[in-house]
């Protein structure tokens, strides 16, 4: 059969230029079987919906999947619409984490949906596609929901978790430009990198996290052999010597860990590379092994600076994270850490204590940012979110929604953000402003604003947000110190 497989654009999530690892994955599952498989990566290609499906109708293919995040699940929604008012013959298939979260308000609000593959796709696709040729029962495929010839909705059973990830093919990179990809080694940024992927899951259950919901607490490991395999691979075929480990922890496992910088350096691989590693797993020995290997950065989630926010939302692990930074810091490797405001409990004196943090981090030469807190699907931040009124107890994910903050915020209008009801959205701005401003200087910037502004609902934030300059004393008290 001809498949195509695309992955949707994303206006709001630019930064990323990335291949898609999860999809290529499943391209390669599909050609093992004899399919032949286009991949469009339309945000590497730079093409619209209106381009994609031009594309897809020249290629007129048997069937279309198309995977995509919650970000962008309109643009997927969009153009599942779009393919099948020109090709309504076409089964159209979707994939991927937003559509597994949501499967079955997604198969009831989405028409132009013929199947969803839940979870893993690489046994799941080739399975009902076999089934879908030679028109079997796909009441017997596991691990999707789909309507039937009348319409009915039909959820099969789930598929059990991919244990032996060596048995699965590398990523079909061939079948995308990797000269396209300019991407480089995160927090380093100067190595050429391709992204790759050791382990999967996780076996943490923070609030803000889907992985519980998705059943990847589980962690599941390549073995080193094949890990290496790729990379030398990576290096040999595209001429590629920096690699971005995407795992979730990739510091989870130590043996794993040791034993993939172990065969790196007994190969002889010159390579540099970036991974993400828990605080609680960041030790002075498995660094410096690291280190020697190649690692030339690492990312903590470190999320709060207030031992009562961590734990509300589910983090246990221990801030002891400026020990870890001086760990990483003294062998020269780049550390980023990302912090997240707008938490469950997070007061004023909370907020202090992660902007305290963050600025003794910085002093450090350690990279430190903070972002509102996003909700995604079937997390515990949805249930408290519903709770609290934040988002309605009916909120569909796949009906239009547009958050009423997002403009305040610059983010995505159709994502909703946490609000715990301390402080509102306005009110951390407001705080952080003052803290990184003189009072003239944020006095300025309010009046070049206004005239820069774009409607009537600007010009009211930013008037309301001089208006609180002017207090002796706001709810912060003077400058935050």
């Amino acid at each position: 059969m001809k498949i195509v497989l695309v992955s949707a654009n994303d206006n709001y999530l630019k930064k990323m230029n990335t291949a898609p690892l999860g999809l290529l994955y499943v391209a390669s599952a599909l050609e093992a079987v004899g399919h032949e498989v286009v991949v469009i990566d339309s945000q590497n290609e730079e093409l619209d919906n209106k381009s994609i499906t031009k594309k897809i109708i020249s290629i007129n293919p048997d069937v279309v999947g198309i995977t995509g995040t919650t970000e962008n699940r309109f643009v997927v929604i969009d153009l599942f619409k779009a393919i099948k008012q020109v090709l309504p013959h076409v089964l159209t298939v979707w994939g991927g984490p937003h559509a597994t979260l949501t499967f079955r308000d997604a198969i009831d609000k989405v028409r132009d949906v013929d199947v969803i593959v839940k979870g893993e796709g690489e046994i799941t696709a080739p399975e009902f596609l076999e089934a879908y040729i030679k028109r079997y029962d796909f009441g017997k495929v596991q691990g999707i929901i789909y309507r039937d010839n009348d319409g009915r909705i039909i959820e099969t059973a789930d598929r059990p978790f991919i244990d032996n990830l060596d048995a699965l093919p590398l990523p079909a990179r061939h079948l995308v430009d990797m000269d396209k990809y300019i991407v480089t080694v995160e927090g380093e940024y100067k190595t050429r990198a391709a992204g790759i992927i050791s382990l999967r899951g996780c076996p943490y259950e923070c609030y803000f996290c889907a992985n519980r919901a998705l059943g990847l607490r589980k962690v599941r490991k390549r073995s080193p052999e094949n890990v290496v395999a790729e990379i030398e691979y990576i290096i040999n075929k595209y001429k590629i010597d920096g690699f971005n480990f995407w795992d979730d922890s990739f510091t989870i496992d130590e043996a794993h860990l040791r034993d993939i910088c172990f065969l790196i350096i007994k190969r002889g691989l010159n390579i540099k590379w970036f991974a993400r590693a828990p605080v609680n797993t960041i030790n002075a020995e498995n660094i410096r092994l690291m280190r020697k290997a190649g690692c030339v950065s690492i990312g903590i989630g470190a999320e709060s600076g207030s031992e009562k926010v961590l734990r509300a939302m589910n983090k246990t692990l221990s801030l002891n994270l400026l020990e870890a930074a001086n760990v990483a810091l003294n062998e020269g490797m780049v550390v980023k850490c990302t912090f997240m405001v707008s938490l469950p409990e997070e007061t004023e004196d909370d907020l202090r204590l992660t902007f305290d943090l963050m600025d003794r981090l910085k002093k450090k030469k350690v990279v430190a940012f903070y972002s509102f807190t996003r909700i995604y699907p079937m997390t515990k931040f949805e249930y408290l979110a519903k709770e609290r009124s934040v988002i309605p107890k009916d909120f569909s994910w796949n009906s239009p929604y547009e958050f009423k903050d997002a403009e305040l915020l610059g983010s995505n209008p159709s994502l909703p953000m946490y609000s715990n009801g301390l402080m509102t959205h306005a009110d951390i701005k407001f705080y952080v402003a003052r803290r990184q401003n003189s009072l003239m200087g944020l006095l300025f910037k309010g009046l070049k604003k206004i005239f820069c502004a774009r409607n009537m609902s600007d010009i009211k934030i930013l008037i309301h947000f001089i208006k609180e300059l002017f207090h002796k004393k706001t709810r912060f008290g003077n400058e935050p110190k």
